[in-house]
């Protein structure tokens, strides 16, 4: 008897372990710089959220970094990585300069040195993804939220063979979100025309009243924010939309009790405005006027379509067996954007054709070959052979992943990637048709 008591107050030990995760935070505001323009709303932000995290979304543990120096930054950083527990929660908030060099983006501290060669640049300020997001993921957290407030105009443009304003996406991972306060190449607004005295920026002011609820889905507060946001700024007129690239689950928020705020219609919106920025959603955009002409989110369809990267956009395709024909080989291709390797609901649709069930047929092998253009080139930058080939890895990975994911036989699975070696097209212009993703899946007819 004694034992069985012992075992089931372990049990329940674990059980309150597993539901008793820690929320941490460490948040930046960086508004004086040595060498690099000084700026206005950086610190008021930080503290609006820092004071959000503690006061209405219950954070444990706050850290708060005003971002004088990197060092004295990474001080503070690595004692704060070495706090987190597995299964917290974790946001990192920045608000600050940043600039990117095409492939990866950089945090600017206090201290950065405006003339420095670009090498040396990316030694003194902070790669975002090795030197954060990595390191945060490497404690293995439950959810890891990144909130990036750096897209301006580029303090470092003069030197650096780099993106002029704004930073570049980073690759969706498995239980991160990450926002950044406006869209690839474009700059955050920190007040509007004829805004005087002290203001958050347009990003923060749209986001922290929403933020507050901490029983609402993420997913839900990013995307009114993202609407409301480029509504705001349309108007003035400028070009600014938040990008939110994540993996975690749509109905994730940081409360224990969450409220489901998703029906149907709004899950599939979402899955396709995931690719934002993309011709790789404009097939996705025909697709939601398609099943949902008089939707909530419509007239954001209809205005995204008509944008030029959707003149051109290749539809992903599922090449069906012919009438009556034997159990042959299905086909199928799967297109994506510039540098990205997510499925959206044009692609998702596809691969679920591919994966329908015959009771005549049985699968034998699938095989997945992943497939990039030929140069990745943004402001003179251009990558190599391998950064291709990894991309098309990732592509091919992406494919296999979601398959396997429907019930498809994971041993049976042959991935390959092939960067650019095998181009579908090589005329200039056409670089999206060979940005795919080819599957076959070979069947034998079922023996009596």
């Amino acid at each position: 008897m004694q034992r069985i008591l012992l075992c089931l107050f372990a049990c329940l030990a674990v059980a309150f372990a597993a539901e008793a995760r820690d929320r941490r935070a460490f948040v930046v505001g960086v508004e004086s710089y040595a060498e690099l323009p000084t700026l206005d709303t950086t610190v008021r932000d930080a503290r609006a959220l820092e004071a959000v995290l503690r006061s209405d979304l219950g954070f444990d543990h706050v850290t708060y970094d005003p971002g004088t120096s990197l060092l004295d930054f990474k001080l503070a950083f690595g004692a704060f990585i070495e706090s987190i527990e597995p299964g917290d929660d974790v946001v990192f908030y920045f608000s600050g300069h940043g600039w990117s060099d095409g492939f990866e983006n950089y945090l600017a501290f206090g201290d950065a040195r405006k003339s420095a060669p670009q090498a040396t640049l990316r030694l003194t300020t902070l790669n975002l993804t090795k030197e954060v997001l990595d390191m945060i993921a490497g404690q293995e957290p439950g959810a890891l939220v990144l909130i990036i407030d750096a897209c301006r105009n580029n303090p470092f443009s003069g030197v650096t063979k780099s993106l002029t304003k704004g930073l570049v996406r980073i690759p969706e991972r498995e239980g991160t979100l990450i926002a950044f306060a406006a869209g690839q190449g474009q700059e955050a607004l920190a007040r509007l025309p004829g805004e005087e005295g002290p203001q958050l920026s347009l990003f923060s002011r749209e986001l922290l009243p929403r933020l507050k609820d901490a029983r609402k889905p993420l997913a839900r507060i990013l995307e009114d924010t993202r609407k409301s946001v480029q509504s705001i700024a349309s108007a003035v007129p400028h070009e600014q939309r938040p990008a939110v690239y994540s993996e975690l689950p749509l109905d994730y928020c940081f409360s224990r009790n969450c409220v489901s705020a998703f029906d149907e219609e709004d899950t599939y919106w979402l899955q396709v405005s995931a690719a934002n920025e993309t011709v790789a959603a404009c097939a996705g955009y025909a697709r939601y006027l398609e099943r949902y002409p008089q939707g909530k989110y419509a007239g954001r369809a209809l205005l995204e379509s008509k944008q030029p990267a959707c003149t051109n956009d290749p539809a992903s395709e599922f090449i069906p067996d012919a009438p009556n024909a034997a159990c042959t080989a299905l086909q199928a291709v799967v297109y994506f954007d510039f540098d990205r390797t997510n499925l959206n609901a044009s692609s998702l649709d596809v691969l679920d054709a591919l994966l329908r069930p015959d009771p005549a047929c049985r699968v034998e092998a699938i095989t997945i070959s992943g497939h990039d253009a030929s140069a990745y080139v943004i402001e003179d930058v251009a990558a190599s052979p391998s950064y291709s080939m990894a991309v098309s890895q990732r592509r091919a990975s992406t494919v296999r992943d979601y398959l396997v994911s429907q019930g498809a036989d994971a041993s049976r699975i042959i991935t390959e990637a092939f960067g650019a070696a095998k181009l579908a097209v090589n005329v200039q212009g056409k670089e999206p048709l060979n940005r795919r993703v080819e599957i076959t899946v070979l069947r034998q007819t079922f023996q009596q």
